[in-house]
């Protein structure tokens, strides 16, 4: 979609705005509310029995359900009894750095007690870790080389140095707050009519999960076979 974004764009301009950084900064990522919601699950000894070992019928209540990839993911946490804090637990819920041979576990924060950390210091934990691996190895990556193919300029305005010097010193609690990216939102509502932003919030991605699980499917499964991952040899087959 970025590809074919910036050849459309191409046509009229020779640079354009991107808002990138927005969610890391802002706290606009869904993901960190059900992060949230699944801290006090994994960090409690009682609820993490009851999710585990008896028939979850219904999951409405924690806004998962409905995301199949969060709450594949939030099964598979409540089995990684080796990553016991919370900072592990978000990088596990969604880094895919851990498959590589060459990633380093910080193992030295193993034994940490899952409730030292308040939910202020979570919420800057997930934004700052965002920041400095997914915006970079994912967004600012996959913008850059969809728009440089079609020789057109891409910036990113929220990434100034000013802006997250200053954003970095407000309070995680009005960063992720009840809504989504709060402060943009305070901000833009001087300015432009509440209907503009006040929408569901959109990912710009490829249906990849329904390709894997269909027409992909025989070719990803073939990939993934224990003697390929070993013979490409960077990958670490029992991750997978």
């Amino acid at each position: 979609p970025s590809f074919i974004l910036s050849k459309f764009a191409r046509l009229k301009v020779k640079s354009c705005l991107s808002g990138d950084g927005g969610d890391e900064l802002f706290g606009g990522y869904r993901r960190y509310f059900n992060f949230l919601k699944i801290n006090k699950i994994v960090s409690n000894k009682v609820l993490r029995f009851f999710f585990k070992y008896l028939l979850i019928q219904d999951l409405d209540d924690l806004s998962l359900k409905h995301d199949s990839k969060i709450y594949f993911r939030f099964m598979q946490l409540l089995n990684y009894s080796k990553y016991s804090n919370t900072k592990t637990l978000y990088e596990k819920l969604i880094s895919f750095k851990t498959i590589f041979k060459f990633h380093e576990t910080k193992s030295n924060n193993l034994n940490e007690d899952k409730n030292k950390i308040s939910e202020t210091e979570l919420k800057k934990f997930m934004m700052d870790f965002d920041f400095r691996n997914y915006l970079p190895d994912n967004n600012l990556t996959k913008m850059d080389r969809a728009s440089m193919k079609n020789s057109l300029e891409v910036r990113s305005p929220l990434l100034s140095k000013e802006i997250i010097e200053f954003i970095i010193k407000i309070d995680p609690n009005l960063r992720i707050n009840s809504d989504k990216k709060y402060l943009i939102k305070k901000v833009l509502e001087k300015y432009i009519p509440n209907s503009y932003f006040e929408r569901p919030k959109r990912g710009f991605s490829i249906p990849l999960h329904s390709w894997l699980n269909d027409k992909l499917f025989n070719w990803a499964t073939e990939i993934l076979k224990k003697p390929n991952l070993i013979l490409i040899g960077i990958i670490n087959h029992e991750e997978i």
